[in-house]
């Protein structure tokens, strides 16, 4: 998705400009439009028949309030991602690159800077499709920017590295996850080459939603024990 407007540039060196230096930017993208879809759809297929349930017994039991308010909390989260889906974006000005990240994080560089550009795929066992990812690094190999399949299209990572000066080195064939790490150690979150802690996350997460559900339902009479 393409915009159009006013945004901050950026010096040579990444060091961003006083208000009077503000320039035209000449591309900006935002993530996929599927991905919030598939959020919202995800979200509200398993919360809305858990708190619509919840509502239904909790009018016979006098607690219709819980059911109600766990609808509520689940909507604003919703609109929550919607906002922050809206203010993602990868924008490239006259001088300079800028990230802003899901969770309002803001990553300025020169496009002077990048001295690789890499158009690399990565598969996992959890998808049978091999997923792109754009790596822009500088002179001392560290991590300027880079993009996900799983947030960008492909066509947006080439628009992106079209108004990079190294040309995007393209790597056909797809490697692990782990051949990615050790090949760009700092590109990656702390957490995505640690299994381990990633599998003890989502087992925490799904317990502490599960037992909200429990406690939930017995607050407003659902028979959970014989």
């Amino acid at each position: 998705m393409l915009f159009r407007g006013p945004i901050q540039g950026c010096a040579d060196g990444g060091n961003p400009l006083t208000d009077a230096a503000i320039r035209q930017y000449l591309l900006r993208l935002a993530p996929k439009r599927g991905l919030l879809r598939s959020v919202g759809f995800s979200v509200l297929l398993v919360a809305g028949p858990v708190f619509g349930v919840l509502t239904f017994l909790g009018v016979h039991n006098g607690a219709w309030e819980v059911g109600a308010v766990g609808a509520l909390v689940t909507l604003f989260a919703c609109l929550f991602v919607y906002h922050r889906y809206r203010h993602t974006s990868i924008s490239v000005t006259e001088l300079c690159i800028e990230e802003r990240g899901f969770w309002g994080r803001r990553n300025t560089f020169a496009r002077s800077a990048a001295a690789s550009v890499d158009l690399v795929h990565t598969f996992s066992p959890a998808s049978p499709d091999p997923s792109p990812q754009l790596i822009v690094r500088d002179s001392d190999d560290r991590c300027l920017l880079r993009m996900r399949g799983a947030f960008w299209s492909i066509d947006a990572m080439r628009e992106v590295a079209a108004y990079l000066e190294p040309v995007a080195a393209v790597h056909e064939e797809a490697m692990s996850a782990t051949e990615f790490h050790e090949r760009y150690p700092d590109a990656a979150y702390w957490i995505e080459n640690r299994p381990i802690v990633r599998g003890a996350l989502i087992a925490a997460v799904t317990a502490v939603a599960l037992a909200l559900i429990f406690a939930l339902s017995v607050f407003v009479g659902l028979p959970v024990t014989r």
